[in-house]
Formats: C-alpha cells, sequence, structure tokens
C-alpha cells in the first residue's frame, strides 16, 4: 500500500511540475545578446556577450539558445559548417539557472570579413526537470557589428601618395583664401560688396575692393570599378572576392590617409549597398567635415560585390559632379571609353589616375601592381 502512494504520489508531483513549467518556463525570463563594440576592423577579436536571467522561484534546469551566424564571425576554432548553408553555421548555448540567477556568458571572436552583420533571432528552448516537455521562444535582439575593411601600410601601396598627403606643390583648384589680404585695387564687375574698402573708398573717391592671395583645396575621390573584368554579364563569382575585397581597402586606405591630412575625400562604387533600396551604385562625396572618416569606413563596409550598372555608364553620371579633384579610378581592367571619359573629366580641371587592381596576397598586405600606362 505505501508503495502504491508513494507511485501516486510521484506522479502528481509530475504532472503538477508540468503544468508549473509548461505556463510559466519563460514567465521572469530575460535573455539579451550583443557585441561589446558596435564597428570594428577586419581581422580584430571582438567580445559577443550574452546575459541570460531568470527572475522567478521555479529553477530552470536546462535552457537552450540556438542561432544562425555568418561564418565571417570565427568563434575561436571555426565549428564546422552545415551542409545547407555554405555561409551560416549553427551556434548552440546551454545554460541551467537556479532561482534568480543571472549568467553572464563571453565568447571572444574574430571578424573575418568586411560587413555589416546582424545575428538577427535567437531560438530559446526549455522545459522541465525530466526534460519530458519543452517549450521554445523567438527572441530577436538587435546584435549589429559593422566590420570596417583592413586599412593597409600607406607604405606598401604603389601610389604617387604625396599627392594627398598635403605636399602639394602644383597651382590647381585655387580658390581665393578670405585670410590672405594682397592689397587693394579698383573696383571690377563681379566683384562682390563684402569686399570693399570703405577706407581707401572714401581717401581717393573711387570705389575699392581688396584683394585675396589664393590656396589650393585639393580634394580626392576614389572611385572603384565593381566589375572584375570586362563585358561581364553575369554575376560576380567568389574567385574573384579576394582582389574585389582587396580594392575595397586599397580604396578605404586612401580615403583614410587623404582625411587625416586635412584633405576631402570621397568614395563612389557602381555596387549595391547593404540595407539600401537598388539604386545605381554608392557615391559618398567628398569632404572634410567631422566624421567622414567613419563614413567613409561604414560605406565601403556596407558596400556588396554586386554590381548594379556598368562602370562606364556609372563614370558618365559621375561627371557633372566632378571639378577641380583628384580623381583615382581603381580598376581590374582598362579600355578606350574608359580614357575617352578621363579625358573628359581632365578638361573639366580634374587630375585622373588610374591604377589596376591585380590579385593580392591574401592577407592584403601587398599592394596593387604598377598603374596602367
Amino acid at each position: 500500500m505505501d508503495l502504491i502512494w508513494l507511485v501516486l504520489a510521484t506522479l502528481i508531483i509530475y504532472f503538477i511540475q508540468v503544468l508549473l513549467y509548461k505556463r510559466y518556463v519563460f514567465s521572469n525570463f530575460e535573455y539579451t545578446r550583443g557585441f561589446n563594440v558596435t564597428t570594428c576592423f577586419q581581422g580584430e577579436q571582438i567580445e559577443l556577450l550574452e546575459v541570460i536571467t531568470n527572475r522567478k522561484i521555479i529553477p530552470m534546469p536546462w535552457v537552450r539558445a540556438e542561432s544562425k551566424i555568418p561564418d565571417s564571425i570565427i568563434f575561436g576554432a571555426k565549428p564546422e559548417t552545415s551542409g545547407d548553408h555554405d555561409q551560416w553555421f549553427f551556434h548552440t548555448s546551454v545554460f541551467s539557472l537556479m532561482p534568480y540567477q543571472r549568467v553572464l556568458r563571453s565568447y571572444n571572436i574574430l571578424c573575418n570579413r568586411r560587413g555589416i552583420y546582424d545575428l538577427g533571432s535567437v531560438s530559446i528552448s526549455s522545459g522541465d526537470l525530466f526534460d519530458n516537455m519543452t517549450s521554445t521562444l523567438q527572441k530577436q535582439n538587435n546584435a549589429v557589428i559593422t566590420v570596417y575593411p583592413r586599412l593597409i601600410d600607406p607604405q606598401a601601396i604603389d601610389l604617387p601618395t604625396t599627392r594627398w598627403q598635403g605636399d602639394l606643390t602644383v597651382m590647381r583648384w585655387i580658390i581665393d583664401d578670405p585670410f590672405l589680404l594682397l592689397g587693394i585695387r579698383e573696383y571690377q564687375p563681379g566683384d562682390t560688396m563684402r569686399d570693399v574698402h570703405w577706407k581707401a573708398t572714401a581717401r581717393t573717391g573711387n570705389l575699392q575692393v581688396k584683394t585675396h592671395d589664393k590656396t589650393s583645396d585639393p580634394k580626392l575621390m576614389v572611385i572603384m570599378n565593381i566589375e572584375p573584368r570586362e563585358n561581364l554579364w553575369s554575376e560576380i563569382v567568389k574567385d574573384d572576392h579576394n582582389l574585389l575585397e582587396y580594392g575595397f581597402s586599397l580604396a578605404a586606405s586612401l580615403c583614410v590617409m587623404a582625411l587625416s591630412h586635412g584633405l576631402e575625400a570621397g568614395f563612389a562604387c557602381n555596387c549595391a549597398s547593404h540595407g539600401q533600396p537598388a539604386n545605381d551604385g554608392i557615391i559618398l562625396p567628398p569632404a572634410r567635415a567631422q566624421g567622414q572618416t567613419e563614413n567613409v569606413l561604414e560605406t565601403i563596409a556596407r558596400a556588396q560585390i554586386r554590381r548594379t550598372r556598368s562602370f562606364t555608364g556609372f563614370l558618365e553620371s559621375l561627371e557633372p559632379q566632378l571639378h577641380n579633384t583628384d580623381v583615382l579610378i581603381l580598376t581590374a581592367h582598362r579600355n578606350d571609353e574608359l580614357e575617352t571619359i578621363a579625358q573628359r573629366l581632365r578638361q573639366k580641371g580634374n587630375q585622373v589616375l588610374f591604377h589596376r587592381l591585380e590579385e593580392p596576397a591574401e592577407s592584403f598586405d601587398v599592394h596593387g601592381k604598377e598603374d596602367i600606362a
């Protein structure tokens, strides 16, 4: 008889705990996930943080959090990739929580590729003490990391980079500097009233204006061709990605270097941008404003290896926007059409330089080959 009562009591306890866990397993439960930084450079190590909290008296004997992680984010030793996804793998975390317990878990990860990565939702499962009942919860987390392109040492760039280090000796793109006063002359049609020198006007009886010295205001516009070869009619194959990633790193490095020396810099490419609707390409005009370095790096981080239009058409669309600018064209090929457009740009006072993109070393520690003659 005692055995029967023991079995009966055990069954009652079992069903009660099943009902409790079924109803309250995710009550007063919190799960968050995020990176310890919002931006980093390609090749840097950062941390992914998981925080899980049980704010109730009922323990949670097991909690399993599962999510898809892009394979560009490496957890120390890279996990095996699922056979169904060649760009994602499944990451699983298992916890056991006592009443009113909070657990913080951190992972050292390596950001191995430029881009914008959103870890998206997490599937969280938990159940009763005997693992006979399982409940699942979908949790959306804003775990987003922007991975900037790897920067290249300026000494390894086979380009006349001193042009964009402030050591300009040519008198091009000169504009009046309001702080450099040369002298006074008589008023001429077209002179602005703000340059009128009233004391000299009163002394001579004729309208006199101030004259200013000239100062150079160089601008750098890096324009990258996403087409790895001429007459590209299909999607860009993976074999060309390393070449194009090197191009993005080179473009970012040149822009950052120019901005660090007080010059204006911008970037353009005939490719799509992450998170943006289909358009004609990426265009970030040259600027020297605060935050332009971050704007350039994020713009290039968002660039996708997907062509939106032909490079010749893209370059023609940029012509009206380019005046008195250093234009550097990064391209894997060059033809007569591009040279014709470049010549028109030169006639508008621009300096145009072509630089050939060729397959780099895997580490991107080498420069591209010689400029196309």
